[in-house]
C-alpha cells in the first residue's frame, strides 16, 4: 500500500487522507477560545439573555470547525469529497472544469475560468505531507489530465 504517511491510504480507484490543523498549531487553539468567549459574553450581554451567548459562542466554534476538527478527503473513481464535522463537499469527476494548484493543496473547480464565485464552488484537496500521491490521483481520475 504506497502512502507517504500513516495518513494516507490509497487502494486501487480509493485514495483517503485526513489534515488535523489543530494539531499543526496548537497554540491557534486558544485564540479560537477567546473569540468565542468573548463573542459568548457579548451576546448574553447584549441580549440579556444566555443562550443568546450560548448560540453566540457555539457559531464562532462552528466557524472554526474545519480547524478544531479532522478534516476527511477521499478521491475516488467518481468523485472528489472532502468532510468536516457537518460539513461536506464533494465534485463528481464529470463536473470539474479546471484543476489548479496552491501551495497547500489542489482545487478542483466546475467553472470554466476564475470567477469571484470560485471560494464557493468546487473542492479544494489540502495536502498533507501527500502532494505527489494527491496530484497523481487527480490526474489518473479526472477525464481531461493536466492543470490549469
Amino acid at each position: 500500500m504506497p502512502s507517504v504517511s500513516d495518513n494516507t491510504r490509497e487502494t486501487p480507484g480509493v485514495l483517503t487522507w485526513s489534515v488535523h490543523r489543530l494539531r499543526r498549531a496548537p497554540w491557534r487553539l486558544a485564540v479560537v477560545l477567546v473569540c468565542a468567549a468573548a463573542a459568548g459574553f457579548a451576546g448574553a450581554a447584549a441580549l440579556r439573555h444566555p443562550a443568546a451567548g450560548i448560540a453566540a459562542a457555539a457559531a464562532v466554534l462552528m466557524a472554526a470547525s474545519d480547524y478544531i476538527f479532522p478534516v476527511h478527503f477521499r478521491l475516488t473513481r467518481k468523485s472528489a469529497r472532502r468532510s468536516c464535522l457537518f460539513s461536506v463537499s464533494e465534485i463528481q469527476w464529470s463536473r470539474v472544469r479546471r484543476v489548479w494548484a496552491a501551495p497547500d493543496g489542489l482545487k478542483l473547480s466546475p467553472l470554466d475560468r476564475r470567477s469571484r464565485i470560485e471560494a464557493y464552488r468546487g473542492v479544494f484537496l489540502e495536502f498533507d505531507g501527500n502532494e505527489k500521491e494527491v496530484t497523481e490521483a487527480v490526474r489518473r481520475l479526472r477525464p481531461e489530465t493536466g492543470h490549469d
